[in-house]
């Protein structure tokens, strides 16, 4: 339910896929950038470990810069945590300053 709501809310917008890989190098993911890119989708990068990454290139892109897995998941986790809040407030109408 959960994310049947958001994916509903999603739909309507712009930003219509979010990207997420630490090292910025895995080939699948690589893979529906260029696929989404190519048909005008909006992305949304996560990424993480070396500046050069590949993943380095989305329309909106966060870097965690570490080398470590944990640290950088456990900060994509607090990016989407924030990105879920954002839209949740907008959703219901309220504003972030609300709160």
């Amino acid at each position: 339910m959960y994310i049947h709501v958001h994916w509903k809310y999603f739909q309507n917008r712009e930003i219509s896929l979010i990207a997420i890989s630490s090292s910025g190098n895995s080939e699948n993911i690589l893979s529906c950038v260029n696929v989404a890119k190519q048909k005008g989708v909006q992305v949304v990068a996560l990424s993480g470990m070396h500046e050069n990454n590949k993943l380095w290139n989305g329309n909106i892109s966060f870097f965690v810069s570490s080398d470590l897995y944990g640290i950088v998941e456990v900060n994509h986790e607090a990016i989407l945590h924030g990105i879920i809040d954002v839209l949740w407030l907008e959703m219901n109408n309220f504003s972030i300053n609300d709160n």
